[in-house]
């Protein structure tokens, strides 16, 4: 996914929404962006950062946090989701 107007945008918005850093904002605003151009599959975000996690599924995507208690388990649900 090329870094766009649109992903720019989406960026800039999740810095104003959730307070994210610009880098965290960028990816956010990309998988925002990736996942209608891989439905009917589901996106999952991985990250550790808790504001991150908050933005991400305030966004309506699903996010595994790798070093979570239940991170094995979520995974193995994903996958078989």
């Amino acid at each position: 996914m090329p870094l766009d107007d649109r992903v720019v945008r989406g960026g800039l918005a999740a810095v104003e929404t959730h307070r994210l850093r610009a880098g965290d904002a960028i990816h956010l605003a990309t998988a925002l962006a990736t996942a209608p151009l891989v439905a009917p599959l589901h996106l999952v975000m991985v990250s550790s950062d808790a504001e991150v996690i908050h933005a991400t599924t305030a966004a309506g995507l699903a996010v595994l946090d790798p070093a979570g208690p239940d991170a094995l388990a979520r995974l193995r649900g994903l996958r078989a989701s």
